[in-house]
């Protein structure tokens, strides 16, 4: 370096601009350097000196920032002193920068000194002709640096290049070459040359491992070669051929500039041709990385609707075909492979074209990498099957391979039979894929296992012989999904009416509703269980025995089975029998107790009259015999009428309700029929008139002398009231029980035979007290005529007198 440079030292802190400082005068000591820490310093002494230094990173946001500095220097040259964060391209792009050198880099501040001098040098140099670096070529350089940043297109970008080397740094004539893989290695393939040609020798394709761009190529580094001729490193080149630069454009390939004299070229040339080759390089890495992009949306889109595709797959087979089809056009395999594990081997599906092997035969489940990325679940990514241990000995012909598992179901393999035909990116996509396989599968799988179960209980369901409802939990109701033939015979409700309805509102009865709930809880618990109970038909309640099994049983279920086994004659019986067995203990009871204790008075009274002579005793005896017969008679009734029904026909509760007090022997008892005792029911007319008899009978015994009995209607059966004394409120339950009565001479049988009757017809009856303060009967459950039965039995009827008195 010659001669004494002013330089001002420009940082963002006092102290460390005067360390600056004071360490470039250490290495250059022909510089008179000053420090500066403020705006105010730098524009009142930058005019002055030959050379700012601005030893801070552009972007930082402490002290005074960059352009700051560019605007303050008013023209004098500028050089960037920043750390390796602050790339060397966007450094030099900035107007107003003249030079840059890495404050991280080892011998920097040599460096430094260096850098100021060359700027120095080219801010003396007043024309053209004094150099080729005169300030307006940076400053033009940088203008068509804007261009080439915002290209989209290499070839666009590797014209513009070249167009800025011609036209703007003046280069004899230059180029570009980027590296291509090929199959005999790397080789650096021109971009684009200058149009002048004055040398075509940079248009030739070279190796990477040879000449100069080789080189530099190979070790990042850049080259400037005065005489080529004697530079080993270059290869047999055209005569004309003298000089040359070569810089690297990052790893995609080589910048040259050749000329046909001598050290053509200098240091300067060399890093304007660096600045030109870092914005194509930052440029070309993001064209790059943009069509990598475009092309990772445009496969992952591939693959996602292959993915649609699998999922809608309807058979496995058809998975593997769309599996194949889906690789291949993600990944242009050479060929696809998927080994299915059926029967404890391999069995090739989906296959393409070209053979993996000469034969297709099942292999072994320890057969290479399938095998072991099986055993694994791992995946393998394999560059060259002459080397791999797990493929040298079982290649067939391909040289790489991806393997990946898909699951428990087998392995998918992608072969070629070129080195190192796959990448991480490919293994990615398989795996993506081979994910989505496994699903389809999975669910195809489990659909032919549901289908194969439900064709089973298809066909159990259809063989069953009692009726039978398969069943969904939706929202805690259970909801009818089908029934056998037998459920539409039995209980008389067709599949179209019941199907996709809750069970319950057509078979639980009323007044059963708490019940069918905790029916209901239990199978959503998942427990089979067997009960019986009263179930809805079309005609009528019917008794079943009632067995439910969920399909998941002993875990919440949603799904089960209802079958139903008709034992309502079954129940019958067992309530005939019931009744029979009860009849015979009131007869035992009758006869051991009842009949006995007037059969041994009559005895009694007879042994005196024999003993006596006195015939009074007889009459004792006549009474007892009148009791015996009261009892039998109350038997009697018991027997023949306690359970018995007739065919059911529209009777009236007035002409019932008469007809039963001709039979009462009234004593100057009243009957009074209120005005609603015209209704007319749908029952048997005979054990009406009996229960009407019996509750008239026992009103007037009862009631006292001059009792008034009313008969009445309520909605849904009748009431006898009268205004006698009327029972206590603690012995209202017992009243119907068998043989309890208050008189004396009563036989305690009458209202048992009204509870019978009443029983036998689904009737209820119970006791109250009377508006009167007297006994009031209530029969409910009676069924109403309709009008136009109750017409008919008005007609018949006639008008009638609302007051009867005897």
């Amino acid at each position: 370096m010659t001669g004494t440079r002013t330089v001002l030292y420009v940082a963002a802190v006092a102290p460390d601009a005067a360390t600056g400082a004071a360490a470039l005068e250490r290495v250059a000591p022909e510089f008179a350097v000053d420090a500066a820490a403020d705006l105010a310093a730098i524009r009142a002494r930058a005019p002055a000196v030959d050379c700012v230094v601005f030893a801070e990173t552009p972007t930082s946001t402490a002290g005074v920032g960059l352009l700051e500095v560019v605007d303050a220097c008013e023209g004098t040259p500028l050089v960037l002193y920043a750390d390796s964060s602050y790339g060397p391209g966007a450094a030099r792009a900035t107007d107003g920068v003249d030079g840059y050198v890495r404050r991280d880099a080892a011998g920097a501040v040599e460096h430094l000194a260096d850098e100021v001098e060359w700027v120095c040098r080219d801010a003396a140099a007043s024309a053209p002709a004094a150099g080729r670096d005169s300030p307006s070529k940076v400053t033009r350089l940088h203008e068509m640096a804007t261009r080439i940043v915002a290209c989209r297109d290499e070839d666009h970008l590797f014209d513009l290049a070249i167009e800025a080397a011609d036209a703007v740094l003046a280069f004899d004539s230059s180029s570009i070459a980027t590296v291509e893989e090929r199959g005999d290695g790397e080789w650096l393939v021109p971009r684009a040359v200058s149009a002048s040609g004055a040398i075509d020798e940079t248009a030739r394709e070279l190796p990477t491992d040879e000449g100069i761009a080789g080189e530099t190529f190979r070790t990042g580094e850049s080259l400037l070669v005065d005489d080529v001729r004697a530079d080993e490193r270059a290869t047999p080149v055209d005569e004309r051929l003298r000089s040359c630069l070569s810089v690297p454009i990052g790893e995609y390939g080589v910048f040259q500039a050749i000329s046909a004299a001598p050290a053509a070229y200098d240091v300067r040339d060399l890093e304007l041709a660096e600045i030109l080759a870092a914005h194509v390089e930052e440029t070309l890495g993001r064209i790059r990385l943009e069509e990598r992009l475009r092309e990772r949306r445009r496969t992952v889109a591939t693959l996602h609707k292959g993915a649609v595709a699998l999922a809608g797959a309807d058979s496995e087979s058809e998975v593997f075909d769309l599996t194949v089809d889906v690789a291949e056009e993600i990944l242009e395999l050479d060929v696809c492979y998927l080994g299915l594990v059926e029967d404890g081997r391999f069995v090739p599906r989906g296959r393409s074209t070209w053979p993996v092997r000469e034969t297709e035969e099942p292999l072994s489940l320890d057969y290479g990498l399938m095998g072991e990325s099986y055993r694994t679940g791992d995946s393998f990514l394999v560059g060259d099957a002459e080397t791999d241990p797990w493929t040298h000995d079982r290649r067939a012909g391909y040289r790489s391979c991806l393997t990946v598992p898909i699951g428990e179901y087998g392995v998918f393999q992608a072969i070629s039979t070129e080195v190192d035909a796959f990448d991480e990116s490919d293994l990615e996509l398989a795996e993506l894929l081979c994910s989505h396989v496994t699903e389809a599968l999975a669910r195809s799988r489990a659909e032919a296992e549901l289908v194969s179960e439900r064709d089973r209980l298809s066909a159990l369901f259809e063989n069953v012989p009692e009726p039978t409802v398969r069943y969904e939990f939706v929202d805690g109701e259970p909801i009818v999904r089908d029934v056998n033939d037998t459920f539409e015979a039995v209980f008389g409700y067709d599949r179209e009416t019941v199907v996709g309805e809750n069970i319950d509102e057509y078979v639980v009865p009323a007044g059963a509703d708490e019940e069918a709930k905790r029916l209901n809880e239990t199978l959503q618990a998942g427990e089979p269980l067997q009960t019986v109970g009263r179930r809805m038909t079309a005609d009528g309640d019917r008794d079943f025995l009632i067995n439910v099994v969920p399909v998941a049983v002993g875990e919440r279920s949603v799904e089960g089975f209802s079958i139903y086994a008709d034992i309502t004659d079954q129940k019958r019986r067992e309530r005939e029998l019931a009744a029979q067995n009860e009849r015979l203990d009131e007869f035992a009871s009758i006869v051991s107790h009842d009949l006995r204790n007037p059969l041994n008075v009559a005895r009694g009274y007879l042994e005196l009259a024999r003993e006596t002579g006195d015939d009074d005793h007889l009459d004792e005896v006549d009474r007892a015999h009148e009791r015996m017969g009261e009892l039998i008679d109350a038997l009697l009734s018991l027997a023949r009428r306690g359970d018995a029904t007739a065919a059911a026909e529209p009777v009236s509760l007035r002409d019932a309700a008469e007809r039963a007090w001709c039979t009462v022997e009234a004593d100057g008892a009243d009957l009074r029929l209120a005005p609603d005792a015209d209704v007319v029911f749908e029952t048997d007319e005979t054990r009406l008139v009996d229960v009407l008899e019996t509750l008239l009978g026992n009103a007037v015994e009862h009631g006292g002398e001059g009792v008034t009995v009313t008969v009445g209607a309520t909605g849904d059966g009748f009431y006898v009231a009268d205004d006698g004394p009327g029972v206590p409120a603690g012995e209202r339950e017992s009243i119907f029980e068998f043989g309890y009565t208050t008189a004396s001479d009563g036989t305690g049988y009458g209202l048992t035979v009204v509870s019978r009757i009443a029983d036998a017809h689904g009737w209820e009856v119970r006791v109250a007290e009377s508006e009167g303060g007297g006994a009031r009967f209530e029969v409910s459950g009676v069924t109403v005529a309709d009008e136009a039965d109750a017409g008919e039995n008005g007609d018949r009827e006639g008008d009638r007198e609302s007051r009867t008195d005897r």
